[in-house]
C-alpha cells in the first residue's frame, strides 16, 4: 500500500511539473505576440502617416502644375491666332 502512496505521489509532483511548464510556455508564447501585435500596430500607424504625408505632397504638386498651367482664355485665344 506504501508503493501505491508513493507512485501517486511521484505522478501528481510529475503531473505539476509539466503544468507549470506549460503555463511558462503559454506565458511565454503571449508575450512574444502581444510584442509582435504592438509593433504591427507601429507599423500600421507609420504606413498611415506616410500616406497622409504623400497624399499632401502630391496635392501640394498638383496645386503648383495647375498654376503653371495656361487658363483656358489664354488655350482659347491661342487656338484663335
Amino acid at each position: 500500500m506504501m508503493w501505491v502512496m508513493i507512485i501517486v505521489v511521484a505522478c501528481v509532483a510529475i503531473g505539476s511539473d509539466v503544468y507549470v511548464k506549460r503555463l511558462k510556455f503559454k506565458e511565454r508564447t503571449m508575450k512574444i505576440e502581444q510584442q509582435m501585435l504592438d509593433k504591427q500596430l507601429k507599423l500600421e500607424h507609420v504606413k498611415n502617416e506616410n500616406f497622409k504625408l504623400e497624399t499632401e505632397r502630391l496635392r501640394l504638386e498638383l496645386q503648383q502644375d495647375l498654376q503653371k498651367s495656361p487658363s483656358k482664355t489664354e488655350l482659347l485665344g491661342l487656338k484663335e491666332d
